[in-house]
Formats: C-alpha cells, structure tokens, sequence
C-alpha cells in the first residue's frame, strides 16, 4: 500500500489545516454567566451530611501519597488556605476511614485537589430522595 503525502492526504479530505484557533466559547461563557449561583463558589454545603454504608462496608485507611517536590508549596499554601476558609479542618486522632488526596496541576498553574474515594464508594447506599 503506498504512503500517501501530506498533499494527497488534504486533497482526499483525510485532514484539515487550520490556520488559527479561537479559544472560548460564548455559549458555555452564557450558560455560566447566567447560572452563577450554581457555577461559583467553593461548593461547601451548609449542613451536615451523612453518608449512608452498607453492613458489608469495611473502613480502610489509606497511606499517604507522596507530593511531587515541583508542586509541594503548592500543595501547602493550597492546604492552608482550605483550612483557613473553613472548608477542611486539621485532624490529629487516627480515624477509621483516610482517603488520599489526588492532585493535579492544572493549565494555569494552580492545583486542583479532590480526594479518591474508590474505597469508600464501593459501601455508599445512594439516597434518591
């Protein structure tokens, strides 16, 4: 089978050159700007909330990963100032159920922080209220 160039690739449609990209999108920009209340924020409920577990449901205390040094201050600043806001609060007693922490870093530089649940999830009676 012959190896088709990058000429004939275009000709026969089998790829496009796009000479420039326009970033954003004035829908989701719409969409957002009019659902503010639901979009914005940290997403910190006012109540308590309890979740509910199956009788089969084991606690399992995961070890800590470790943080990569390039992102480490990140890390902290981004702990302290959760802790700072009210939204998590330091623990200093064992407890039954530990999560690790997954981060990334995203395009801007800023860290996204959300926790892996997997264990916990295999337990959860879903509440469809």
């Amino acid at each position: 089978m012959p190896i088709l160039g990058l000429k004939a690739c275009a000709q026969l449609n089998l790829i496009k050159k796009i000479d420039s990209c326009i970033t954003g999108n004035k829908e989701k920009e719409m969409l957002i700007c009019k659902h503010h209340k639901v979009f914005g924020g940290t997403g910190k409920v006012p109540f308590k909330y309890q979740i509910k577990l199956n009788d089969k449901a084991v606690p399992i205390a995961s070890g800590c990963r470790r943080v990569p040094v390039t992102i480490k201050l990140k890390f902290k600043l981004l702990l302290d100032n959760l802790v700072k806001k009210d939204i998590i609060i330091k623990i200093y007693e064992p407890l039954e159920w530990v999560h690790n922490v997954v981060f990334v870093e995203k395009a801007n530089g800023d860290l996204r922080m959300c926790l892996d649940l997997v264990h916990l999830n295999k337990y959860v009676i879903l509440d469809m209220r």
